[in-house]
């Protein structure tokens, strides 16, 4: 697989994941009454990563294509 082709994977995989990431930030207070401690810790890091997946997705926008 080329180089470009990795990069495009990449990119998809971490946006999917930093959407799925943010939509149980959301949706966890209408699932549970209390969210669930790992949940309430993990907010930050899971915040971080929406954000280095909207850089990477900024920089295929940009500069690669």
């Amino acid at each position: 697989m080329p180089a470009h082709d990795v990069w495009h994977v990449a990119v998809l995989g971490s946006t999917l994941f930093a959407a799925a990431g943010v939509a149980l930030l959301l949706l966890a207070p209408l699932a549970f009454d209390v969210p669930p401690p790992g949940l309430r810790r993990a907010r930050p890091a899971i915040l971080g990563l929406a954000a280095v997946a909207v850089v990477l997705l900024t920089a295929e926008w940009l500069w690669v294509h």
